[in-house]
């Protein structure tokens, strides 16, 4: 794998599972990207996957991004995606959240969407 999946401990089962990508998501992480996604989804609660330190994002790991929104809208979760606004991955990801993904350009407001009803 080229880089690191991080993700924050669930404090409260209604607390946002936080998925913190630190470097790239390519083709070789995407089976760990995929567990984690995974995990997240099986907790029950919202997630949040931040890429605002993530330098590249596979086309395959975005597709991956579409399935769990897909799987989270069936199982009355959602999912968020953190992007700095001045990427190529916020470009390519503002391109695709018209379709499916919700996009934010920090946590913190990725946080408190997820407290809207």
């Amino acid at each position: 794998m080229s880089g690191r999946l991080e993700h924050a401990e669930l404090e409260t089962v209604s607390a946002p599972f936080v998925i913190d990508i630190v470097e790239e998501l390519d083709l070789a992480s995407l089976p760990d990207f995929r567990l984690v996604l995974e995990e997240a989804t099986s907790a029950g609660v919202d997630v949040i996957v931040d890429l605002t330190r993530c330098e590249f994002v596979d086309g395959a790991c975005v597709r991956e991004l579409l399935l769990t929104q897909a799987r989270v809208g069936l199982q009355d979760q959602r999912l968020v995606v953190i992007s700095k606004p001045d990427t190529a991955i916020f470009f390519i990801l503002r391109l695709i959240e018209r379709q499916a993904l919700t996009l934010y350009p920090t946590q913190q407001l990725g946080q408190i969407a997820l407290q809207l009803p």
